[in-house]
């Protein structure tokens, strides 16, 4: 039986940095999920092919000459052989719509995974049944919390120390600032400060992690059970009082990042 553990960080005064509370999940029940695709690639490659039928066709026309020689009954056949060539000129025309397609091609209305999208949405659709505004998904949040996800993928065996650093840890392989984020709250500000280190995004990083989740699903539930994560979700509190204007989500490997920010985005989506 899966024994699931929940961590909640409180708020800390830090010298020097603002009094930022942040939130942290852990527990043992690991998360599928979908990475970017790489379509956009692909769509291109067949116009290539299409032009390669025309040289085909002009080579009849050679042939039909030779037949001269003989007596005129071959002078009929080889008028067959002219209208033959004039058919493949009209297939070649066809390969031109089906790379027409891909040019015209567009990706699918969110620009998120499939399980990012689902917890997206559980997160809005949470917050409407508690009668508060969806959150506006952020490029900047989104680049954040994939990335994240990916460096605990890579790193986390060597980051993530129990009692010691916890799931808002980073390691030092990226182009952002490593810290092991203790219980003490002494590295707050690498957690604040990761949107503004990654992306344009001007404002604080918030997160809410798990690590194990095996659906978008046990992500939200597993929040919804801890009244801190619930309370930053829902506005709730002192702490989390202020609107949050920006959202963004990572699912993969077994860890589930949403980042929330108190700024808009100034970045959309490419």
């Amino acid at each position: 039986m899966n024994r699931v553990y929940l961590v909640l960080i409180v708020a800390v005064m830090l010298i020097g940095c603002p009094a930022e509370p942040d939130v942290e999940i852990e527990n043992d029940v690991g998360v599928d999920g979908n990475v970017g695709s790489d379509l956009d690639a692909d769509p291109g490659e067949p116009d290539a092919d299409p032009g390669e039928p025309d040289a085909d066709p002009g080579e009849p026309d050679a042939d039909p000459g030779e037949p001269d020689a003989d007596p005129g009954e071959p002078d009929a056949e080889p008028g067959e052989p002219d209208a033959d060539p004039g058919e493949p000129d009209a297939d070649p025309e066809e390969p031109d719509a089906d790379p027409g397609e891909p040019d015209t091609w567009e990706p699918e209305e969110s620009p998120l995974t499939a399980n990012e999208q689902e917890l997206y949405d559980l997160i809005n659709a949470y917050r409407v049944d508690n009668g508060l505004p969806e959150i506006p998904l952020s490029y900047s949040l989104t680049v954040v919390a994939r990335a994240h996800v990916q460096d605990l993928i890579d790193h986390g065996s060597e980051i993530l120390i129990p009692g010691q650093c916890n799931l808002h840890s980073w390691s030092d392989y990226g182009p952002w600032t490593g810290c092991c984020y203790d219980p003490d709250h002494s590295q707050a500000a690498c957690m604040w400060n990761k949107p503004s280190e990654l992306t344009n995004y001007t404002g604080h990083g918030f997160e809410i992690s798990v690590s194990g989740a095996w659906s978008p699903q046990s992500a939200m539930s597993a929040w919804q059970g801890s009244a801190g994560h619930n309370a930053v979700i829902l506005n709730q509190g002192q702490s989390w009082s202020t609107p949050w204007l920006a959202m963004g989500v990572g699912i993969d490997g077994g860890y589930s990042h949403v980042w929330f920010g108190r700024v808009t985005d100034p970045d959309d989506f490419p």
